[in-house]
């Protein structure tokens, strides 16, 4: 787990990075139970795919 926040509708995630073709993978789950969303990649930086 990265965060516990309200259900407000929106997130922001301030990790820092500045190009170099970094991926993470998000995935948004509803506290104390097992419904999550599927899950996401974001890539940060790189040419375009």
């Amino acid at each position: 787990m990265i965060a516990t926040v309200p259900n407000n509708g929106s997130y922001k995630d301030f990790i820092g990075v500045r190009g170099g073709n970094a991926r993470y993978t998000y995935k948004v789950c509803e506290a104390a139970t097992q419904n999550c969303s599927n899950e996401v990649t974001v890539r940060f930086g790189g040419p375009p795919l």
